[in-house]
């Protein structure tokens, strides 16, 4: 989940900053065998598993509360938390 919040976080900022430049760079097919896995599928599987969209991601607080709802560890009440 921390990719999908990274991601979040990332495509709410303006396009200018370098790390939406990167999101956008096509890569080059490579040679034979058995193609490796790159980092938009793993994000693009994730966001499938929230149902999220790219007009989810814009609205910050639409985007917490499903963030949170998919990983019970970010709302302080998943293991490790002990509660107050």
């Amino acid at each position: 989940m921390i990719i999908v919040r990274w991601y979040g976080h990332v495509m709410r900022r303006p396009s200018d900053p370098m790390t939406r430049k990167v999101l956008d760079i096509e890569i080059k097919p490579r040679g034979r065998g058995r193609p490796g896995i790159t980092w938009m599928p793993v994000v693009n599987n994730n966001l499938k598993e929230v149902q999220a969209n790219k007009y989810t991601i814009q609205d910050r607080a639409a985007w917490r509360h499903m963030i949170r709802r998919a990983d019970p560890k970010q709302n302080g009440k998943g293991p490790g938390k002990e509660e107050v």
